[in-house]
């Protein structure tokens, strides 16, 4: 005698089994099997047993009940792929409008309102039955034609909302590496860079530019502890002018101070300052370290008397009216749009 379930943990088992089999029968082509709930609940009374040679019963194979007679789901000639019973695509609740919050210093960076919900706001799930292509996550390797405006954005972003305490710059020695070999500088760079990030702490965003004879050098903005730091004999604007432990050429380096917003961008900027706005060594910009992006929030905002600087966008059928946060009005507007959404 078999042993007896638990009345919750059965349920949970009959309705496991029948989503599977729903899944393989969807996957199969079968139709809908309208009597496959009943068949369930009875415990499957209604399953087809087969009989060894020897005379023992063989477990029954779980059966759909049709109009067409008992039809053969599950099998021990059956195989189940499990990429295709749990394979799902992301369905998203999406917005027409996005706040961005730079979470160091509190302020809203930015505030835009769609012609219709293009925002993707909080993710949910549903079974599907087929397998997306896989998508890059590293905006510094895109190649298309707006890899670099998204690229410019993101450097931003991470040099806006992370306390960095240094700009630097790192060129190459010509007796140590091949200031034109774009890619053997990039990789050596970037194995200085994880090595300090694992020893020292460091934290930072650089991007890589090409001096006017076509050499390679870097600019970030970067923290990390006072080991990597040495002093140099040299000032700049009244300023102490430090070293880096950069083994393969120079380096210089300055402590923040002010507006680090516009040494934000002064970074950034250098990311669309090559050639045609391309990569250098098949790189837009480097990171590393604990950093953190933009806070963002989403509000449904059609409707709201909320005034700014609109922009017509027309291969996309869209317009996007950026708000004027200089405006109170429009900032109090946001704030209880948010909170609204926040209390759905």
């Amino acid at each position: 005698m078999e042993p007896e379930l638990g009345g919750a943990r059965e349920r949970d088992v009959r309705k496991a089994l029948f989503s599977m089999i729903s899944a393989i029968r969807a996957q199969a082509g079968y139709p809908a099997a309208d009597g496959m709930r009943e068949l369930l609940h009875r415990g499957g009374g209604d399953a087809v047993a087969s009989t060894r040679p020897d005379g023992r019963s063989k477990p029954a194979d779980a059966v759909s009940v049709g109009a067409g007679g008992p039809v053969p789901v599950l099998d021990n000639r059956h195989s189940i792929s499990s990429a295709g019973l749990f394979n799902v695509k992301e369905i998203h609740v999406m917005t027409d409008g996005r706040v961005l919050i730079n979470p160091r210093t509190g302020e809203i960076v930015e505030a835009v309102l769609a012609s219709r919900r293009i925002f993707k706001a909080d993710k949910y799930a549903e079974p599907k039955g087929i397998t997306q292509k896989s998508k890059s996550k590293n905006v510094e390797n895109s190649v298309d034609g707006r890899g670099a405006a998204r690229a410019k954005r993101r450097v931003f972003e991470l040099a806006a909302c992370n306390d960095f305490s240094l700009f630097f710059t790192l060129t190459l020695n010509p007796e140590k590496i091949d200031r034109y070999d774009y890619k053997a500088a990039v990789k050596r760079f970037g194995v200085w860079a994880s090595n300090r990030v694992q020893r020292h702490g460091l934290r930072y965003v650089a991007v890589p530019e090409l001096h006017q004879d076509g050499a390679i050098h870097f600019h970030g903005l970067c923290a990390g502890d006072d080991t990597l730091l040495s002093e140099s004999p040299v000032k700049w604007k009244g300023k102490q002018v430090y070293n880096l432990d950069w083994d393969i050429g120079y380096s210089t380096a300055v402590k923040l101070t002010g507006d680090t917003l516009r040494a934000a961008r002064y970074v950034a900027k250098y990311v669309t300052k090559q050639t045609g706005g391309g990569t250098i060594g098949g790189r837009y910009f480097f990171h590393g370290g604990p950093l953190v992006g933009f806070h963002v929030q989403h509000f449904q905002g059609a409707g709201a008397p909320l005034t700014g600087h609109r922009v017509e966008v027309p291969d996309a059928g869209l317009a996007l009216l950026y708000i004027d946060l200089k405006d109170p009005r429009n900032v109090e507007i946001l704030g209880d749009l948010v909170q609204n959404r926040k209390g759905v």
